[in-house]
């Protein structure tokens, strides 16, 4: 695998395939190259959402105590930082428990 954060040639290519399918993905969405992420997977996507909204819209954050276990992790993660978290509880079919809410 060639990465695109080293200097030689296989190196060039992939960022610059990097680059072309951000301008590509950017256009399709109708904003600018410069503000779009790729990530290497969904734990990752997943945290940088969450880390990075708490950054710009502080406040509580709510999640279901089925989530997913990278959501769970930065959940607590981001608990022990100072932020707010409450992680729902769920019923024996995995929906929100109502009875808990009230």
């Amino acid at each position: 695998h060639w990465t695109p954060h080293t200097a030689h040639r296989g190196g060039r290519l992939a960022k610059a395939a990097l680059e072309a399918a951000r301008i590509q993905v950017a256009t399709a969405l109708g904003r600018a190259p410069q503000g779009l992420l790729f990530t290497s997977g969904a734990t990752e996507a997943n945290n940088l959402a969450l880390k990075g909204t708490r950054e710009t819209r502080p406040g509580r954050l709510l999640t279901f105590a089925t989530e997913h276990s990278c959501i769970l992790e930065t959940a607590r993660h981001l608990a022990a930082q100072g932020t707010p978290v409450t992680i729902l509880p769920v019923d024996a079919q995995g929906l929100p428990d109502r009875a808990a809410y009230s």
